[in-house]
């Protein structure tokens, strides 16, 4: 059996219905997320991070930038569910964003731009859960 090397380590499971406990946990993972990256991708080199898995992949640090972009545009797309009566979610061609020139920084620059976006991202879900309770 060939194993699906876009999904390395597999599809993103997500229950049918959410519960509160399930957003809760989620909540968690999001808030601790930067601090997991860090211990990652703080000792590689920077020949690691322009390492790929595969083939056509993205590098270390693609990956990083692609973290951060992706949690930018989520946070986007709930600000925009919470506050426009008929919200259009907006789209992004990863894959044109990952090759732009800001993706060859730090990845410093992005984790720290995860840390504000998640902190917020945490924040107003708490709040959203706490009026569900």
């Amino acid at each position: 059996m060939k194993r699906d090397v876009t999904f390395p380590i597999g599809e993103l499971q997500v229950p049918k219905k959410a519960t509160l406990a399930n957003i809760q946990e989620w909540l968690n993972d999001i808030e601790t997320y930067t601090t997991r990256l860090r211990e990652v991708v703080d000792s590689l080199t920077d020949e690691e991070l322009s390492k790929t898995y595969r083939e056509g992949a993205w590098t270390v640090r693609q990956h990083v930038h692609h973290i951060a972009d992706s949690q930018l545009n989520m946070y986007q797309r709930l600000k925009l569910a919470l506050t426009d009566e008929n919200p259009t979610v907006p789209a992004f061609d990863q894959d044109k964003w990952a090759v732009q020139p800001d993706t060859q920084l730090l990845v410093e620059s992005s984790i720290k731009m995860l840390e504000g976006i998640n902190e917020r991202i945490v924040y107003v879900e708490s709040m959203l859960c706490f009026r569900c309770e």
